[in-house]
């Protein structure tokens, strides 16, 4: 799964004119920041998940190579799927955030499309002539 995007990628999906707006990096640095505390709250649960099943199984290695000891086929289905569940409700708390970052995002181009890109342009330039030029530039 492609999770991550470079700094560069990231402010090449704002318009030019603002590109060099420091708090671009700002946002960046908070995203990737979320992003990497995500990834580790979903790491530490799949551990956590993964000992209490081995405690469960009495620390017999229920999943070994090439079958498993004590455990019969349908306890180790049993218990893939319930992973396989605990990971799905992880992935879909990730992608909850995710849309809540995008939104961020949203929030952030239209305060700088409605406020501080106004000081950002040439003089000569009114806000609704700016707006049609950003909704150009986001067309492509």
């Amino acid at each position: 799964m492609y999770d991550t995007i470079s700094f560069e990628d990231f402010e090449a999906l704002f318009p030019a004119k603002i590109r060099g707006n420091p708090r671009i990096q700002t946002m960046y640095t908070a995203i990737a920041a979320k992003r990497n505390t995500i990834r580790t709250t979903v790491k530490r649960n799949i551990e956590r998940h993964c000992r209490q099943e081995s405690a469960a199984a009495g620390g017999r290695g229920q999943f070994g190579v090439g079958g498993s000891k004590g455990t019969t086929i349908e306890q180790a289905t049993l218990a893939l799927k319930q992973r396989s569940q605990d990971l799905e409700a992880s992935i879909a708390e990730v992608e909850a955030e995710c849309d809540e970052i995008k939104s961020g995002i949203a929030s952030f181009k239209q305060s700088l499309t409605h406020g501080e890109l106004q000081q950002l342009i040439p003089h000569g330039l009114d806000l609704e002539n700016t707006t049609a030029l950003l909704q150009t530039m986001g067309g492509n």
